[in-house]
């Protein structure tokens, strides 16, 4: 079936160019399946499929379909990165079209009152944002017209899907006639999930690329294909013998693949090991170079990170996991998404939503869990579904034309039926419902939550629209005996109180605790510490110390003195500066003396250390600089530091529901709002703009150049920009703080030499009138009153375009097919780069200097001359 078909469906043309470009011709045969079911006529469906067999464009034609016809859509989605990357790929491939594109993360907070108002038509989200708007703002929920759930076998993890199903239960039952698109990796039983959507099960079992998912034993790789289960075996004579050390197997293993075929991603088990096997293959392996990401590196801020990167990068490897900086990670996967590394070790996290194929893919099946504030860590075995996902990978739809490998490792027979039995022949696994799982506590502290909780007996109401209930079979006024109980416990807290009917209401503390994204246990170690504050807020560093005792950041493993065992100190002096110690000594009263060795004493002291840590890192101090006072590498400092913010955040809403000051509480949102971003306040409006790839370090030296703002940004000088970010960076930061579209990857590498933020505005009275010329026998000149300006052929076509529709604002995808006609390829950075060296070149002519080109935000371009004074021949 091809994608032009579907304008039978009603898609527009312009939209099918646009996926034509993106995902091909035709459509694959879960993406047939899904037509066929209604997905395009508003059916709500429940769609499973292999990684790789298309799932994703089956939610984005929904979506778009649903947005042009004037519904307005939620598209969800597990992760802020991927959010991220969802909303600048759908920015820019439909914001031309109209479009009004938003994202919702714990970041992004500057349209939330936009959003609120339903001033969106396509919301990209994650569940526990999304909760929290739906909290304040329950009649956006009514508006929607289509939710679209990517990876929503979410609704099976320990941690995050409690509050998935809890959104989704009560997205359904506040309106239904919701068209619901939920997108899954293969899962068995599916019917029940689908029936509680009220979706139909759409499900294809094929993939375009094969895939064999296989143990590798000695020299023999023995496998399964993934279109007819056959078994079968390849020999790998050349790995017959190996090392005992599994590690080392590994690396073997890897470098093999590596030279004779290129691209290998090895998952392990945790952050410390990607670096070791990392050095491992770069010792043995002979790979080439990477060059290019060598010089991309050296123009990243310098930190620990990049400095490792680089030397590895040197001999064709990388590594990914939670303790690189965003520019970093986005570097290195650009890197080896373009075969520029032949390897990469990463964790498992980055099989999550992150389209980075390879044509081999090595597993290790274990995984360490627990850790730090939950006990002595233990190894244990990663899941069927686990592995699924990161063997996806392999093989993917132009990139790998042929097969793709899943590779375990075995040590012998035994092991190696035992791991064929798990991973190759095993059943599926079946989605389990998880709020059942938590304490009664926990569950009625998300369900206080709840759009319905407000209502009477709204507790009872929202706990009956989840999944878990559905399963239940409990009478529909009825809750477990053991939340029952928990009812009690909230209420002596405070977080709910008794109705007149008999039922339980959530508090405004209460529905602040329900949305907030934290433990009951953290939230309450914040509430007492509101309450305890007697209307005052603490200072910054004792607010920083209450945040950092929840449990949210003591879950965060700390390098025990350095980065890890595997990096060199190269400190001299352990101890840190006297200033720390001294605040450390004053934070430590703070919380009291606590008998040496306890948890407590060890929550308190890990405690204190975050504390003064991620102070550092939302100050003025160079990141290579926090990271040798602190011990903690960037990344993990970021995430430290989101999740003390976040808490921080949390705690200025309990002293706004306990009437604190206002200029109080305020002030610690803004010092939440700082330690997530990691920059001073003065950097917060930079930081708000999300320029993929600006990080703290960059916004740094833009306030010390003054820069502060986005405005201060759109009107630097370009070759300021360029010193202090680099001209890629400069470039790509420029066309934000203009509101040009990025796609994903862009890269700018051209300055404009003027920008402007300005919309359309009127010729001053009494300016000189002016005529403009364009000839299109004479592509190599215009004349403007009565002077001939000399242009390249692209500025030519890019004014004949504009002086076609004089004070109209042409749009981005008219200019594209104008200047380019169908070319598959083009990034608006071009168009960027010929508006600004256009404008210079008219700007020299015209005599009171004024603009005559203009960007309207989000929009396109604009020759601002009135027509009668526009002549085309």
């Amino acid at each position: 079936m091809l994608i032009r078909s579907l304008e039978a469906h009603g898609v527009p043309s312009l939209v099918l160019d646009r996926w034509e470009k993106a995902y091909g011709d035709e459509l694959l045969p879960i993406q047939e399946k899904a037509i066929g079911a209604g997905v395009l006529a508003g059916e709500s469906m429940l769609v499973t499929a292999p990684t790789s067999a298309g799932k994703t464009f089956v939610g984005e034609m929904a979506a778009i379909h649903s947005a042009l016809s004037g519904r307005k859509v939620l598209y969800l989605v597990p992760t802020k990165s991927l959010a991220e990357a969802r909303y600048r790929e759908f920015s820019a491939r439909y914001v031309a079209l109209g479009l009004n594109i938003s994202i919702a993360t714990r970041d992004r907070r500057r349209r939330e009152r936009q959003i609120g108002r339903g001033e969106f038509d396509l919301l990209i989200a994650v569940p526990e944002k999304m909760r929290a708007l739906l909290s304040e703002s329950p009649g956006v929920s009514r508006a929607l017209g289509t939710v679209v759930a990517d990876e929503l076998q979410m609704l099976g993890d320990p941690e995050r899907g409690s509050c998935l199903e809890l959104l989704l239960g009560d997205l359904v039952a506040e309106n239904p006639s919701l068209q619901i698109a939920g997108l899954s990796a293969v899962l068995a039983d599916t019917g029940q999930v689908a029936d509680w959507l009220g979706a139909t099960a759409v499900s294809d079992d094929r993939r375009p690329v094969e895939l064999r998912r296989g143990v590798l034993d000695g020299s023999a790789y023995h496998y399964r294909r993934h279109s007819d289960d056959a078994e079968g075996v390849e020999q790998w004579p050349e790995l017959a013998r190996g090392p005992a050390d599994p590690g080392e197997r590994m690396a073997q293993v890897a470098t093999h693949l590596a030279e004779s075929e290129g691209s290998v991603l090895v998952f392990l088990r945790d952050r410390r090991t990607t670096l070791q096997m990392a050095r491992a293959i770069a010792k043995t392996a002979d790979l080439p170079a990477a060059d290019d990401l060598v010089q991309e590196l050296t123009e990243l801020e310098q930190t620990r990170a990049t400095r490792l990167l680089a030397e590895l990068a040197a001999s064709g490897v990388g590594f990914h996991n939670a303790d690189l900086s965003f520019g970093e990670r986005d570097v290195i996967e650009r890197a080896f998404a373009h075969a520029e590394l032949s390897v990469l070790t990463c964790t498992s996290t980055l099989a999550m939503g992150v389209n980075l194929p390879a044509r081999n893919v090595i597993i290790d099946s274990c995984r360490w869990t627990g850790g730090e504030s939950q006990g002595r860590p233990s190894l244990g075995a990663i899941t069927r579904a686990d592995f699924d996902n990161m063997a996806g990978r392999a093989g993917r739809l132009g990139w790998a034309d042929e097969i793709g490998r899943a590779v375990l490792i075995a040590d012998g027979e035994v092991r190696r039926h035992v791991l064929a039995s798990t991973y190759l022949q095993g059943e599926f696994p079946r989605l389990k419902p998880r709020i059942a799982e938590q304490t009664p506590l926990q569950q009625i502290c998300l369900l206080a939550g709840s759009a319905t909780a407000r209502r009477p007996d709204g507790i009872t109401r929202a706990y009956h629209r989840t999944l878990s209930a559905h399963e239940s079979g409990l009478p529909p006024d009825m809750l477990p005996s053991d939340l029952r109980d928990a009812v009690d416990l909230a209420t002596s807290h405070g977080l709910l109180r008794e109705t007149a009917e008999g039922g339980w209401r959530p508090t405004g503390i209460g529905r602040l605790c329900g949305t907030a994204g934290l433990t009951p246990r953290s939230f309450l170690r914040l509430l007492k510490a509101a309450r305890s504050a007697d209307g005052q807020c603490p200072d910054e560093l004792e607010a920083l110390l209450i945040a950092a005792l929840t449990d949210e950041p003591q879950q965060i493993p700390l390098p025990p003195g350095g980065w890890s065992d595997a990096f060199d100190c190269d400190l001299d002096d352990p101890t840190g500066s006297m200033e720390d110690q001294w605040e450390a000594q004053r934070l430590l009263s703070t919380v009291g003396q606590l008998a040496a060795g306890s948890a407590a004493a060890r929550r308190r002291e890990r405690a204190v250390r975050i504390a003064l840590a991620v102070n550092h890192w939302r100050g003025w101090r160079p990141t290579a600089e926090v990271e040798n006072a602190t011990r903690i590498p960037a990344g993990r400092l970021a995430t430290l530091a989101e999740a003390v913010g976040w808490a921080l955040q949390v705690l200025a809403k309990i002293g706004r529901e306990l009437a604190w000051p206002r200029v109080q509480w305020e002030a610690l949102m803004s010092l939440g709002d700082s330690t997530c971003a990691g920059v001073p306040e003065e950097g917060l409006a930079l930081a708000g703009l999300h320029v993929p790839g600006l990080g703290r370090g960059q916004i740094l030296r833009l306030l010390d150049a003054g820069i502060t703002s986005r405005d201060a940004l759109a009107d630097g000088s370009p070759e300021t920009l360029e010193r202090l970010l680099g001209p890629k960076l400069a470039a790509r930061a420029l066309a934000v703080a203009c509101d040009l579209p990025l796609k994903p990857g862009e890269d700018c590498s051209v300055m404009p030499q003027h920008s402007s933020r300005g919309g359309r505005v009127a010729t001053p009275a009494g300016s000189a009138a002016r005529r403009l010329i364009v000839e299109q026998s004479r592509p190599d000149r215009i004349i403007l009153d009565d002077q001939p300006v000399s242009l390249r052929p692209a500025e030519f076509k890019l004014l004949r375009t504009l002086a076609l529709q004089p004070q109209t604002c042409i749009d981005y995808e008219a200019i594209y097919q104008s200047m380019w006609g169908g070319e598959t390829f083009v990034e608006p950075a071009q168009i960027y780069s010929h508006r600004s060296r256009l404008a210079s070149k008219l700007e020299e002519v015209a005599p009171d200097g004024r603009e005559l080109l203009r960007t309207i935000p989000t929009r396109g371009l604009m020759l601002d001359l009135p027509p009668e004074d526009v002549s085309l021949a």
